[in-house]
């Protein structure tokens, strides 16, 4: 019986130390780092207990539940401590989910670092999962366009049901139960289908990724909106443009939308790109 009962013991200690190290994963990558960096204007900004909104500047730490909102002169990059970026353009309404964000209203561009968890960004009526790529998200009143520069994505209309796996080069709008796939449109009913649903021909413009996404930001703590971006040199360039792409604008679907190419370091031959890039 003695015997009987340390083996009971034994058996249970190491259940529990099975069970500590099976869910350690999962609460450190809730404990991922997320920094909020306004370039210009204000943001307002919400705590998720508080329920009201509050005036923000230069860059400060957020957490999941907490909600940020841009005016219509107001931009601000979100820096996740594993390099995922989020380019966040005025007039853009988003919450911070545990795993990942919930568009409320306007525009987004995300840098999404390759992750086994993946990343979801979500409205009221479409679900984006995505792991380790580039794209762009508007939300205009219950329409939404999603632009797919590198890697794939899945896109769930939900009031449907349709799933659709997009790949680089791809760009969607997805409204009721729609998904309509604007790159297999003929290009004359192009700017029609954009107007008809609100939506601009400069929104579907696969080259206008910030210069944000582009250039490594050295937040630490600093106001972003007082900083001035470095020279471009291979130590603080960590993403290039594609100079093949320059000249394809929004013909991007033909040659796999390759805007931006992060197997390479900046050298001599892309300083010229990135200075042009950032109006020097």
């Amino acid at each position: 019986m003695k015997n009987n009962g340390r083996y009971l013991i034994i058996i249970l200690l190491c259940s529990a130390f099975i069970c500590l190290f099976t869910f350690l994963p999962a609460a450190g990558a809730a404990e991922k780092k997320i920094e909020c960096g306004v370039v210009k204007g204000i943001a307002m900004f919400m705590e998720a207990s508080d329920g009201n909104w509050s005036e923000m500047q230069g860059s400060f730490e957020i957490k999941i539940g907490n909600k940020i909102k841009m005016g219509a002169s107001c931009e601000a990059v979100i820096n996740y401590s594993d390099g995922t970026k989020i380019n966040v353009r005025p007039e853009t309404e988003i919450e911070i989910k545990a795993d990942g964000i919930r568009l409320n209203e306007g525009g987004i561009w995300i840098k999404l670092i390759k992750t086994k968890s993946g990343f979801k960004v979500d409205t009221p009526s479409v679900t984006i999962g995505a792991r380790g790529t580039i794209f762009s998200v508007i939300k205009k009143q219950e329409k939404v366009l999603v632009k797919l520069v590198e890697g794939l994505i899945d896109v769930v209309n939900r009031k449907s049901g349709k799933t659709l796996a997009m790949k680089a080069g791809d760009s969607v709008i997805i409204k009721a139960k729609e998904i309509i796939e604007i790159n297999k449109l003929d290009k004359n009913k192009i700017d029609a289908i954009l107007k008809e649903n609100s939506f601009a021909p400069s929104d579907l413009d696969f080259s206008a990724v910030p210069d944000t996404l582009k250039l490594k930001l050295k937040m630490c703590g600093a106001a972003l909106g007082t900083q001035t971006p470095a020279e471009p040199s291979s130590a603080t360039t960590e993403t290039n443009i594609n100079p093949a792409a320059e000249d394809s604008g929004a013909n991007n679907s033909e040659n796999g939308g390759g805007i931006i190419n992060d197997s390479r370091s900046a050298g001599d031959g892309d300083e010229k790109t990135l200075k042009d890039l950032l109006g020097r």
